[in-house]
């Protein structure tokens, strides 16, 4: 029997009672049948990827000339990279579906558990991954099947950064934006809009699903700001989190695949064999919705994005200054000497060995200061105490 848990009055929106056993209904049947396709299709998948290809390919194939530079420099042979590409697709794939089934036992009588919990079933077995669409390759009269999934892969996608957490539209005019978002979608799909495809839809679908994300993200931190709860704020920094990975990464494929693909040759070698750190940072994503709508460990979140600011911003400068002390040593040895010298590299090594603590601190001073500015004042006061405490004995 489905478990029923309890919701906080007021957090999220509740599912109504005479809609609630039709929508499971509809999940469950839902999660069957893409489950399903995602199995048929996963054999055609490995065979035309285990294939030499002639172009244009379809997405992660290579052409004869690739998987010769492929064994001669790498010694991976085609089809031990055909296995590593479908095992990099299964576990997103897997991730995905996994945490939807968890959330939709948890939360399926909220609207943000339902439109979660449908959105990651979609997006892990038809929009991340090409197994439906390479049973349409093989099976044509699939196809409309495969371009209808998409089209409510984009939609969910899009619902979700406009309804999370808490089921409802914030601000209120983001409900007509997304409604012609949606709209805009649907048309294109449905009535074929535009013959310009992309890797995984139509390049307008892509471009709309892009730019409703970041006007999602603006409407999450109108909603922080001028709306949330202190949980819900709290909500936002997780989902925030992760949606930076999955940000960064779709933008490289959305660039290097669906806008404008790399040329066949050692790029696109490379870029194919990061795929597996690619699909471990997206499924930083659905976990990160997970903890936020479960309530997990919130408050832990505030220490990871601070220490991933103060890291971040610390390796950029060290790798600034290092590279800049590097050319600026050599030039001047150059000067002196006429000729180049490896001390430079030594010397810079060392400086930024003894700038690193220093460094660390300030940039962590700044940090707090800027965006954790009560927490930075409280520090300041029980330093300022203990100093009074100190020259008192």
């Amino acid at each position: 029997m489905m478990r029923q848990p309890t919701v906080p009055a007021g957090a999220d929106s509740p599912v109504p009672p005479r809609w609630l056993a039709l929508l499971r209904g509809v999940w469950l049947l839902s999660a069957l049948a893409l489950m399903a396709l995602f199995a048929a299709g996963s054999g055609h998948r490995y065979r035309e990827l285990s294939l030499a290809c002639v172009e244009p390919c379809v997405t992660l194939a290579l052409t004869q000339a690739e998987v010769d530079i492929m064994q001669e420099g790498a010694g991976m042979s085609l089809p031990l990279y055909a296995a590593i590409m479908l095992a990099t697709e299964t576990y997103l794939a897997f991730v995905f579906c996994a945490l939807a089934a968890l959330i939709f036992w948890r939360r399926s009588d909220t609207w943000p558990g339902l439109v979660v919990s449908f959105t990651f079933l979609f997006l892990g077995c038809v929009f991340f991954v090409d197994q439906v669409r390479a049973l349409a390759r093989v099976y044509p009269e699939v196809s409309r099947l495969s371009d209808l999934l998409t089209l409510a892969s984009i939609v969910l996608f899009i619902l979700l950064f406009f309804i999370f957490p808490d089921g409802r539209f914030v601000p209120r005019w983001t409900r007509y934006l997304a409604l012609a978002v949606c709209t805009v979608v649907i048309a294109d799909i449905v009535l074929e809009l535009t013959d310009v495809q992309a890797a995984s839809a139509s390049l307008l679908a892509v471009a709309v699903a892009m730019v409703s994300a970041v006007v999602g993200i603006g409407a999450q931190i109108y909603r922080y700001r001028r709306v949330s709860t202190p949980t819900q704020r709290q909500q936002t920094k997780w989902v925030t989190a992760g949606f930076v990975s999955l940000i960064v990464m779709a933008w490289l494929w959305a660039w290097f695949v669906e806008l404008f693909p790399l040329p066949p040759g050692p790029q696109r070698i490379a870029f194919n064999l990061s795929l597996p750190v690619q699909y471990l940072l997206i499924s930083l994503f659905p976990f990160s919705i997970v903890l936020s709508i479960l309530r997990y460990r919130l408050w832990d979140i505030d220490v990871i994005i601070r220490k991933t600011l103060v890291y971040s911003a610390l390796t950029v400068l060290l790798a600034l200054l290092f590279f800049g002390s590097v050319i600026l040593l050599q030039r001047l040895f150059e000067a002196v000497t006429g000729q180049q010298s490896q001390i430079a590299i030594v010397f810079s090594t060392l400086a930024i060995a003894a700038l690193f603590n220093p460094l660390r601190t300030r940039v962590q001073a700044w940090i707090d200061r800027r965006f954790y500015r009560k927490k930075y004042d409280a520090q300041q006061v029980r330093a300022w105490c203990r100093r009074r405490c100190n020259r008192s004995r």
